[in-house]
């Protein structure tokens, strides 16, 4: 089997964070006795592997009929987080959500809500408030994680008692364009795709570009080194060997065989290149063609 990773859905819609400010009213004389209700500080928690994980840093976004929620606990990437097909207040499981545990951001797989040995599923999300105008958000989550390399016959982890509280979100998952028009492309399979949700994220010294179609929940990732410089380069089937590419639709990933990547430039925050390569499942069963592929991704 093929030592690739099982990217996490979650990274998809991860960008800045834009907190929102507000002017300050006067105080009508008659309210002055009002005792407004408490607000919570944000926060990130879940138990699991006999831990509460608390995070240092929390990111969301809601946008283009997709919610995206995630803490980041220290600094090498360790990550809990989750994405559902839906905008509004309610529970969230089955076919409509994604959720992961990443280690650190060189681990080579993942923990997710998919068995990837039965494709049995689990996990539910409840989203028990967005406010509009303070732009956060608030809800519970719970998953049993599997570990994505099934041949290692890893134990499952149950994630448990998650609660996130006043996270702000941004209703934007792309960041500022720069002097040219951000963009991110590719023909999968002979149909092409111009993707409308484009992220660029660090994390350590890797960072992740990903184009997402919110309708078929399908996204195209390439993981590169931070610090990569402009050339042509032989993509590799594993993240720790030089830059890969994947393309998942729903729960069926598809990873690099073979491919090439070339990096026009990469500099102010914004990487620019084409790109192709063959993939196939994390089986080696089933096989794609992408051709024609072309970024242009501020992080």
């Amino acid at each position: 089997m093929k030592r690739t990773k099982l990217l996490s859905a979650f990274l998809v819609l991860f960008t800045a964070i834009g907190f929102i400010s507000c002017d300050v009213e006067p105080i009508d004389p008659v309210l002055l006795d009002y005792e407004a209700p408490e607000v919570l500080p944000a926060s990130f928690k879940v138990d699991f592997s006999g831990q509460t994980y608390t995070a240092t840093t929390t990111e969301a976004v809601i946008a283009d009929g997709l919610i995206a929620i995630g803490g980041i606990r220290g600094t090498n990437g360790e990550t809990v987080g989750f994405s559902v097909v839906g905008t509004t207040t309610g529970t969230y499981s089955g076919a409509n959500l994604i959720m992961s545990y990443e280690p650190s951001a060189i681990s080579e797989y993942t923990y997710n809500n998919f068995n990837p040995a039965n494709e049995e599923t689990s996990g539910t999300v409840t989203i028990s408030s967005i406010d509009t105008v303070n732009h956060t958000i608030s809800g519970t989550f719970s998953f049993t994680g599997w570990w994505g390399d099934a041949e290692a016959n890893l134990p499952s982890v149950a994630f448990t008692n998650g609660v996130f509280t006043n996270l702000p979100y941004t209703t934007s998952a792309t960041p500022t364009p720069g002097e040219d028009d951000e963009y991110f492309k590719a023909t999968i399979d002979g149909t092409a795709k111009d993707y409308s949700i484009i992220s660029g994220l660090t994390a350590g010294t890797t960072l992740n570009l990903t184009g997402t179609d919110a309708a078929t929940m399908s996204f195209m990732n390439i993981m590169v080194d931070t610090d990569i410089t402009p050339g042509i380069y032989t993509m590799a089937e594993s993240p720790f060997d030089g830059p890969t590419a994947s393309y998942q639709v729903g729960e069926i990933g598809y990873f690099t065989t073979t491919g090439t990547i070339t990096i026009i430039s990469n500099e102010n925050g914004f990487i620019k290149g084409t790109f192709s390569f063959n993939g196939a499942d994390i089986d080696g069963i089933n096989t794609i063609v992408v051709t024609a592929g072309s970024f242009n991704v501020g992080y």
